[in-house]
């Protein structure tokens, strides 16, 4: 039987369609599809068990090297992700396959979303929590707790960047449960800052603590850290894997959100050479349960096709899926003072800035770093210049002038 069949019409409600591309220099990529193509009677995800379940490519664009597939939605055992992948790589990313092949993007039918909770507070749950729901305001966050700080130490910068308006803090992906900060004493400490912060002025801040662990004991750790205060969790989810995110989000006794980091995506995939987009995967995070999901520049700077693949992941976020919430989308890597107004016009105002050094290495200190960025959201927000704004503004104004620590961005 032959897979290639451009006449068929796919049902997007009893297939999923999958879109792949081959790189442009990969062996010429017409010529790298029509490989592929004439190697799939040997993949046994797409052989014919009978006519209902045979995988259809509906579309080839071999001048940029693209194919869609549909697959009948019969050929995957409902709520098993792991087995789903099994499907879209198995045979394609294999021994014996091309070298270079992209999974771009998925499509997947109502039906096969039905099994999956989803977010459990998702972007309105957040909202509600940390009280923008009426104000709609951007979030801004702080990855912090460098390796080798104290438990002490965490809990007095917590309280400087709380009070200074951050809405969101996680820990810094390498840090655990090590010895010279354990995890339950950094609760402890981190969380009674932050109850110092709302007693005073009334701010919500959430804070993520790192539960990454092997699957076994993502939800032990995950207990550990609530019983001693945490009102959010973090994990790892291409260190501990996809179903680390699932764990935690159909557990009933995990009722704080879910943010899932994706830090160490960067270490699992080349460029081109049998990857599965973010776009894949950021679909399949909220499936599992990921209440905020994060969206990374990775080093080019927040402009072009970063905002252009950013968008694409936002979107996959927020998408209309019946019974299932939306996700937050949070942007992370380069953010500072004179990014916060085309993040928000080109994302909108659902969105977490996770910032770092733009927050910590302010010249005033990290209170002043915090402030100085939500008032470039306040600028933003209200359609002023971000260097109009900090005329009026100290903070911003201080951190603008140290701009070519960030890359010399356009103010």
């Amino acid at each position: 039987m032959c897979y290639r069949d451009l006449d068929y019409e796919p049902d997007p409600e009893r297939n999923l369609l999958a879109t792949y591309v081959l790189p442009p220099n990969s062996a010429e990529a017409g010529a790298g599809v029509a490989e592929v193509l004439s190697s799939w009677t040997k993949v046994d995800a797409l052989r014919r068990a009978a006519e209902g379940l045979a995988a259809r490519v509906f579309h080839v664009d071999e001048a940029g090297g693209v194919f869609d597939i549909a697959y009948p939605v019969e050929l995957f055992e409902p709520g098993n992700v792991a087995q789903w992948l099994s499907i879209f790589t198995g045979g394609l990313f294999g021994p014996g396959a091309t070298d270079a092949i992209g999974l771009l993007d998925i499509r997947i039918p109502e039906k096969m979303r039905t099994p999956f909770g989803g977010p459990k507070f998702g972007l309105e749950g957040v909202r509600r929590i940390v009280g923008t729901d009426g104000t709609r305001r951007p979030h801004l966050g702080m990855a912090f707790g460098n390796l080798g700080m104290t438990a002490g130490e965490m809990s007095a910068l917590a309280y400087e960047v709380g009070g200074g308006g951050v809405c969101l803090l996680r820990d810094n992906g390498a840090l655990t449960d090590q010895g010279f900060c354990r995890m339950p004493a950094r609760i402890v400490n981190v969380m009674e800052a932050l109850d110092r912060v709302r007693e005073e002025g009334g701010h919500r801040v959430l804070y993520a603590v790192n539960v990454t662990a092997d699957a076994a004991k993502v939800l032990d750790r995950a207990d550990t850290a609530i019983e001693n205060g945490a009102n959010c969790l973090m994990v790892d989810v291409f260190g501990a894997g996809l179903s680390s995110l699932s764990k935690l989000s159909e557990d009933a006794s995990v009722a704080v959100p879910i943010h899932a980091n994706v830090a160490s995506r960067e270490h699992c995939t080349l460029d081109g050479v049998r990857a599965i987009s973010m776009l894949v995967l950021t679909r399949m995070m909220r499936l599992l349960g990921g209440d905020q999901i994060e969206m990374m520049n990775r080093g080019t700077g927040w402009s072009g096709a970063i905002f252009g693949e950013s968008k694409a992941l936002k979107g996959a976020m927020l998408e209309e899926w019946r019974g299932i919430k939306c996700a937050f989308p949070v942007a992370i890597g380069g953010i500072h003072p004179a990014v916060a107004h085309s993040l928000i016009g080109e994302f909108g105002k659902d969105v977490i800035m996770l910032a770092d050094e733009a927050v910590r290495d302010h010249p005033k200190g990290s209170r002043a770093g915090a402030i100085a960025l939500n008032q470039a959201i306040d600028a933003a927000m209200a359609g002023i210049s971000v260097g109009s704004y900090a005329e009026d503004h100290e903070e911003l104004r201080t951190a603008l002038e140290g701009l070519g620590r960030w890359g010399g961005a356009r103010i």
